[in-house]
């Protein structure tokens, strides 16, 4: 149990959109005491909320979120350019080791099979 359910079962949850499980998940209104889904108040565990999990973000959280997410992308992307071009590196020598050897075995070909995704 949540300390947001043990909130609403004492009448203390603040009003708002909060995300709650019966079963499974949905977004519902709280408001006056009760948990709304289709209009209807949802008065008790047996009316449909099993637990409240969290709150729903607002839409300013939202943004904010995605603007961190641009920005963690955005620093490690020299990373993710390294990485790639070791992954390269790692093609052009299994390309070579089939060239000169003439067979890759199961796992190698596996490895380049993976390799070629990755770097679609």
């Amino acid at each position: 149990m949540t300390d947001l359910t043990e909130q609403w079962e004492k009448g203390e949850l603040p009003e708002g959109y909060y995300y709650v499980k019966d079963g499974d998940n949905m977004i519902a209104e709280y408001l006056d005491g009760y948990f709304y889904n289709n209009g209807e108040p949802m008065t008790s565990f047996s009316g449909g909320v099993d637990e409240v999990l969290e709150p729903v973000p607002s839409y300013q959280e939202l943004q904010e979120e995605r603007e961190n997410n641009e920005f963690l992308l955005k620093s490690r992307e020299s990373e993710i350019i390294k990485l790639k071009n070791l992954l390269k590196e790692c093609q052009k020598s299994i390309h070579w080791y089939q060239e000169t050897y003439g067979a890759m075995d199961l796992d190698t070909y596996t490895l380049l099979a993976k390799l070629n995704e990755v770097l679609k």
